[in-house]
């Protein structure tokens, strides 16, 4: 067995991501396990312990997920025009095209098999899905020709894929190109003594409102007898070392990034900013029990929200149409004890009329000898002095009450002091120093509280 020994510390501070073993020479990873009759255990797709079945359907039947290759293809199918970003550095060299370059993608199904495949817990899985509860999540796969060439040549590629789609907005495309036999002129080069490139993973998501993807470039040391777990080394999200169309700016692996105009059931990022401006004053009451006002502005990070187009592996897909937002708040309080701008995200329900609810939440930890509070939170008049370390936290709540918009929630400012003690120490026969005695853990102690409620009348 091949023996397999840890990165240097010197990739310690690169974006890691550890390699799977898949399918080379541009195909999709391996979903088969060889038999004839259309049945393969667990894959990419399918999950360990589910069984699935495999079966061939027309382009416009409706398949049990509620749509068809047909409704797929009509927003795949074709050409997309995209912006792809180069992302350089930390590990690895990008030639020839750097910056921004445009994208061409063309998909054609041409004489492509459709299948819809029923995915179910594997019955001689042992306990995986009934027990523990695996994802075996039924698809729709389709086999198509696609085509990626950008501007300065360094991609020219031709591969034969399978979109598949669990959702009538959303159908993917995981390929693991091999780095020998690309078509284009790219090339990726290891800047870290003994490291080659070993591997690429292409990622591309394909809504109504267009496509997202991200370009991997994995390196390995290699030896006569070990070879390292890889690491992703570009500078971009994820490791990538190039993306386009906000690929990788989600954090939540069932959100896809659109536009923030781009309306899912009826709701959009640009929805959600609305909705946390139309609050733009409240009352702001502090823990001691006095009282003032704030100003409150909300502005988005980036061009993307972050929706979910395909439900949670075990939801009921009430989900869908969920959208987090990245941006920042701005606070100002009359009495000048607040003056702030925190980084939040926010996390919104879809309604008829716009969403329904929006929250709004931070949280930040950082050691005292950093900075003062007013340095860090921008929060004015509390002695942070002999606390050990400062956190702060913003919980807010938007909603709609009789027709309007309405706000609460707070925020608080903790200290926390070290224990008074240190950890008693003994020595046994051996000559090995044990742990008889811990110390308590810190002392919480609230600092500030602000509650909030608006708007004003």
């Amino acid at each position: 067995m091949t023996a397999r020994k840890m990165m240097p510390a010197l990739l310690a501070s690169f974006p890691m991501v550890l390699a799977c073993a898949g399918t080379s020479s541009g195909n999709p990873f391996d979903q088969s396990d060889g038999n004839d009759e259309g049945r393969v255990t667990g894959g990419e797709f399918g999950g360990e312990g589910c069984e699935d079945d495999a079966q061939v359907v027309a382009v416009d039947e409706v398949t049990p997920l509620g749509f068809s290759a047909a409704q797929i293809l009509a927003f795949v199918e074709g050409a997309h025009e995209e912006t792809l970003v180069w992302h350089a550095g930390q590990g690895v060299t990008v030639e020839p095209e750097s910056g921004e370059q445009a994208l061409s993608i063309e998909v054609e199904r041409g004489d492509g098999e459709i299948r819809y495949v029923d995915s179910s817990p594997d019955p001689n899985g042992a306990t995986l899905g009934g027990e523990i509860g695996v994802a075996c999540r039924s698809r729709l796969e389709i086999d198509v020709l696609l085509r990626l060439r950008s501007a300065g040549g360094a991609l020219d590629e031709r591969f034969e894929a399978t979109l598949v789609a669990r959702s009538e907005q959303l159908a993917s495309v995981r390929l693991r190109p091999d780095p020998s036999e690309l078509g284009g002129a790219l090339r990726i080069t290891s800047q870290l003594e003994g490291y080659v490139l070993a591997q690429l993973d292409l990622d591309i998501d394909f809504t109504p409102f267009g496509s997202s993807g991200r370009l991997v470039s994995f390196l390995e040391m290699r030896t006569q007898d070990a070879i390292s777990e890889s690491a992703a080394t570009g500078a971009g999200p994820d490791g990538a070392v190039a993306t386009w169309g906000g690929a990788g700016s989600c954090a939540d692996a069932h959100s896809v990034a659109l536009g923030l105009d781009d309306a899912v059931l009826g709701n959009s990022g640009r929805d959600v900013v609305d909705v946390l401006n139309a609050v733009d004053s409240a009352a702001l009451r502090y823990g001691d029990g006095t009282d003032t006002t704030a100003m409150l502005a909300f502005t988005a990070r980036g061009e993307h929200a972050c929706v979910v187009l395909e439900g949670e592996p075990f939801g009921d897909g009430s989900d869908v149409g969920q959208i987090e937002l990245r941006g920042q708040l701005r606070l100002q309080a009359e009495d000048g004890r607040v003056d702030a701008s925190w980084e939040v995200i926010a996390l919104a329900l879809p309604g008829e009329d716009g969403p329904t609810q929006v929250d709004l939440r931070g949280d930040w930890f950082y050691l005292r000898h950093q900075a003062t509070a007013e340095q860090l939170f921008g929060v004015s008049g509390v002695d942070g002095s002999g606390f050990e370390e400062l956190s702060l936290d913003v919980e807010l709540s938007y909603g709609r009450q009789d027709g309007a918009i309405t706000v609460d929630g707070g925020f608080e400012l903790v200290g926390y002091l070290p224990p008074d003690c240190q950890p008693s120490v003994e020595t046994d026969e051996a000559g090995n120093a044990t742990s008889t005695g811990a110390c308590p853990a810190a002392e919480r102690r609230e600092l500030l509280r602000g509650d909030l409620m608006g708007p004003l009348p």
